[in-house]
C-alpha cells in the first residue's frame, strides 16, 4: 500500500477498470463485510457483493490510525449511489488487503452545527447531546431536560455531579481547574444510564469569565459516543483476532508465544505444535468456500475445547493452527495427548460436505531442547508437520 492512500478509493478503481481477479485478491480471505442489513464473511461473498454494488465513492481523505505495526484502520465519508455512508474499514498494510469494511447510513438525526441551537430543547430532545451550565459562584448545575427524560429520573436527583462521572476523583480534579480559570480539555467519559446501562460519552466544557477575569460560569456538551467507542475497542480486538476463528491471529500469536517463551522459568518445558487440516482445499473446490470457512470454525471451536485453558491458540493463516503447550510431560504423554484431540477432530461432521470426519496433520517440536525462539521452534514443527503429510496424513510427528 503507499502511503495513506484511501484503500476504498483503490478498490473502486479495479471494479472501474473491470480487473476482479486482482480486486478479489486485495480481500483477505477471511475478510468481514457488514452494512446496515448485509453481514458478508469470506472473500469470495464480499468481493461477489462489492463487485455488484454500485460505486462507492469517497468524499474526502480518510482519517488513519495504525491499530497495529501490521493493521492500519481508515475512517470518512462516501457516496454509495445516492446515499450518504460512514465507511470504517481495516487494511493489512504489509499484505495489502482488505480485512474489515463496514458501511453505515449518515444519521438523520439532528447535529450541532449550530451552537446557540443547543439550548433549544425541541431540537436537543432528537439527539444524544445534552447540555449543562455550571454557575461557578453559586455552585449550581442545570442540566437540559432531555438528559432528564434519557435517565428517566428528576431534576432534584440529577443536579450533583456524581451523577455525570464514573470517578468523583475525576469530577473534583474538573472542578479545581475550573475554578482555578483552566480550560480542560475534551475527554470521554462512562456514563450509568439506568436501564440503558453504562454507555460512552465525549464530554466538552467551555469556561467563561466575568468582567474582572474571575471564572464565573461553565458551558457543557454531552454527546452520546457510545458506538464509536465500542466500535474502536471491537477493532483493536480485530487487530489482535483472526475474525473467521476468534482465535488469535498470527501477529498477535506470535508476540503471546515469544512473550511465553522469555518468561519461562528454569527447566520449564513446552511444546510448539503446527496443525494443518488434511485435504482442505479439496473440500473448498468441491463444496465452496462457505462450506470450508464453517469446517475452518468448528475446527477452531473443538481445538479451544481440547486444549488446556493456559495453552495458547491461534490460526497462522488458511488452514493452518499453531499451538503453545506450556505444560507438557514426556514426549509419550505429549504425543498421547495429540493423539486424542486428532481423534477428537475426527468426530466432527461437515453435513453439506462429507460424513468423513476432520483428519489433521501434526509437527511439533520442544522447547528449550529444540529451539527458545518462537522463529526456531516453528520452522522444526513446520518441517516436521509436512513429514506428517509425506507419511500419509493424519498423524503426529516430532522434530
Amino acid at each position: 500500500m503507499k502511503g495513506y492512500d484511501c484503500f476504498l478509493e483503490n478498490l473502486m478503481h479495479l471494479i472501474k477498470r473491470g480487473r476482479q481477479a486482482e480486486f478479489a485478491h486485495r480481500l483477505r480471505p477471511e475478510i468481514a463485510l457488514m452494512t446496515d442489513t448485509v453481514e458478508l464473511f469470506g472473500r469470495e461473498a464480499a468481493a461477489r457483493w462489492l463487485w455488484t454494488q454500485p460505486l462507492i465513492i469517497a468524499t474526502e481523505k480518510p482519517k488513519i490510525q495504525m491499530l497495529s505495526a501490521q493493521l492500519m484502520l481508515q475512517q470518512g465519508w462516501a457516496f454509495h449511489g445516492k446515499v450518504k455512508l460512514k465507511y470504517v474499514l481495516v487494511v493489512d498494510v504489509l499484505l495489502d488487503q482488505l480485512v474489515h469494511l463496514t458501511l453505515l447510513k449518515e444519521s438523520d438525526q439532528a447535529t450541532d452545527k449550530n451552537e446557540e441551537s443547543l439550548r433549544l430543547e425541541h431540537l436537543l430532545k432528537q439527539t444524544q447531546k445534552f447540555w449543562l451550565e455550571w454557575d461557578i459562584q453559586q455552585d449550581t448545575l442545570h442540566i437540559s431536560e432531555n438528559w432528564l427524560d434519557y435517565l428517566h429520573s428528576s431534576s432534584q436527583e440529577t443536579h450533583s455531579w456524581h451523577r455525570l462521572s464514573p470517578s468523583a476523583a475525576q469530577i473534583a480534579k474538573i472542578r479545581t481547574q475550573l475554578q482555578q480559570g483552566k480550560s480542560v480539555p475534551e475527554m470521554e467519559i462512562r456514563l450509568n444510564c439506568g436501564e440503558k446501562g453504562m454507555r460512552w460519552y465525549r464530554l466538552e466544557l467551555v469556561l467563561e469569565k466575568d468582567d474582572q477575569g474571575q471564572p464565573s460560569k461553565v458551558l457543557g456538551l454531552l454527546s452520546d459516543n457510545d458506538q464509536q467507542q465500542r466500535e474502536i475497542q471491537w477493532l483493536r480486538r480485530l487487530a489482535h483476532q483472526d475474525c473467521l476463528t476468534g482465535l488469535y491471529n498470527r501477529f498477535m500469536i506470535q508476540q503471546l508465544i515469544e512473550e511465553a517463551l522469555r518468561s519461562a522459568v528454569p527447566k520449564q518445558h513446552m511444546t510448539l505444535a503446527v496443525m494443518d487440516i488434511d485435504n482442505f482445499k479439496q473440500i473448498n473446490d468441491a463444496y465452496g468456500h462457505d462450506c470450508g470457512d464453517e469446517m475452518l470454525r468448528q475446527t477452531a471451536l473443538q481445538i479451544c475445547k481440547l486444549f488446556a485453558p493456559e495453552d495458547l491458540v491461534g490460526r497462522i493463516g488458511g488452514d493452518e493452527f499453531v499451538i503453545l503447550m506450556q505444560t507438557t510431560g514426556t514426549c509419550d504423554q505429549v504425543s498421547a495427548r495429540l493423539d486424542r484431540i486428532r481423534e477428537q477432530l475426527q468426530c466432527l461432521r461437515q453435513p453439506s460436505a462429507s460424513s468423513q470426519g476432520v483428519s489433521c496433520s501434526i509437527g511439533c517440536a520442544f522447547f528449550p531442547t529444540q529451539g527458545t525462539t518462537y522463529k526456531q521452534l516453528f520452522l522444526k514443527a513446520d518441517a516436521a508437520m509436512y513429514q506428517a503429510k509425506r507419511q500419509g496424513k493424519n498423524s503426529c510427528v516430532f522434530y
